[in-house]
């Protein structure tokens, strides 16, 4: 308890982001996310053509890929030497590549503290945050599919200039992070964001319980609501232990998380709440 009141005191309420940008319209919004070559075979492909197809032509995407590298197929799409663009990235994989750091304690591999495998997320929202010109950032998974059109009004009417984050949350267990709305214009997304970046490259996030992306971000969620009054969407209306698919993100994509999910192409009926027609 002392180490968490510690860590907790320890971030700057005033924090920001170097070169934080200005903002052009309102309402338009950028994308990021990030792959390797065996993600873009299994999931990547699908997931650009998908945002090619559905997504509103005014809505850019950043792609930050791993170990890879095509040109660009749509003038939306831009694309980013994960490694290469993020130095930061690289220094906290070197400087914490033990198997203790991957997940791995005494022969037997937990997820929940494999910190090398889920810092990619925290790092490209992080950059994409810093070097974006748009109000909104919006982190999706690469092993989204995005199934019907996305209304150009969707993402203001989730934050509803009301919110400063949109965010699947569930109870008693870390968020569902597949889909993450910042609004940049807020001083509290900014602080989220400011966190969490220094959560890794001062190597905090190994004070915390787990050391999942997913368990950071609500750890800095929940630190930054406790000095503000303007708080984040949880969009998981039902409770559902599958919120991305029980939520409005639902309406228009699915997320196939987990290898059982990739290999059947799409969420199991079961998966519903209310099962689509």
């Amino acid at each position: 308890m002392k180490m968490l009141k510690s860590l907790i005191h320890g971030f700057s309420r005033t924090k920001r982001l170097d070169d934080h940008s200005t903002f052009v319209e309102q309402n338009q919004c950028t994308l990021c996310t990030t792959f390797s070559r065996s993600g873009f075979e299994l999931y990547g492909r699908r997931f650009l053509e998908s945002f090619i197809k559905f997504w509103p032509y005014e809505f850019e995407l950043y792609v930050y890929l791993e170990d890879m590298h095509f040109e660009s197929p749509d003038p939306r799409i831009k694309i980013f030497d994960l490694h290469r663009e993020i130095p930061e990235l690289v220094e906290f994989k070197n400087i914490n590549d033990k198997n203790i750091y991957r997940g791995f304690f005494y022969g037997k591999y937990d997820y929940r503290l494999d910190a090398i495998k889920f810092s990619n997320k925290s790092f490209v929202m992080w950059h994409t945050f810093k070097i974006s010109i748009r109000r909104y950032l919006i982190w999706l998974d690469a092993d989204v599919n995005t199934f019907l059109n996305i209304p150009s009004s969707f993402i203001a009417a989730i934050m509803r200039d009301k919110f400063y984050m949109a965010y699947l949350g569930r109870r008693c267990i870390h968020s569902e992070t597949g889909f993450i709305v910042f609004d940049r214009s807020s001083e509290e997304a900014v602080q989220v964001i400011s966190m969490l970046h220094e959560l890794y490259v001062e190597n905090k996030i190994f004070s915390l319980q787990e050391w999942t992306d997913s368990f950071a971000i609500d750890f800095c969620r929940n630190v930054v609501e406790l000095r503000s009054e303007k708080k984040s969407n949880n969009l998981n209306l039902f409770h559902s232990m599958h919120p991305f698919i029980n939520s409005a993100p639902g309406l228009f994509m699915d997320h196939m998380k987990g290898s059982e999910r990739k290999s059947n192409a799409g969420s199991w009926q079961s998966d519903y709440i209310i099962p689509p027609p």
